[in-house]
C-alpha cells in the first residue's frame, strides 16, 4: 500500500514462496531472518514497473481477489500483477 498524489494504491502479486538459502556473509552464516524466496507468477519485469518501495507485507493462501474487492470498498486504486 502507498500512497501519491493521485491517492493510495495496493500493488498485489502472486506467487508462490519457498525455503530461501541460508544466507552467508564474509563466510559466516546469518541468522534465520523471517523470509523466503519468492517466485512470482508474472515475468519479474512486469512486477518492477509497478514496484512502489523496497519493502512489502506477504501472506500464505491466494488473497487476490479478496485484496481487490476490499481496495474497491476503500476506494483504493488496485494494481494487480498476478494470474
Amino acid at each position: 500500500l502507498s500512497e501519491d498524489k493521485g491517492g493510495y494504491r495496493m500493488h498485489i502479486v502472486s506467487g508462490e514462496g519457498k525455503e530461501r538459502p541460508q544466507w552467508v556473509e564474509m563466510g559466516v552464516p546469518l541468522p534465520s531472518w523471517p523470509s523466503v524466496k519468492f517466485y512470482p507468477d508474472v515475468p519479474v519485469r512486469r512486477i518492477l514497473d509497478h514496484v512502489q518501495s523496497q519493502h512489502f507485507a506477504a501472506v500464505y493462501g491466494d488473497y487476490v481477489q479478496e485484496l481487490i474487492d476490499l481496495c474497491g470498498i476503500l476506494g483504493i486504486k488496485a494494481v494487480v500483477d498476478a494470474e
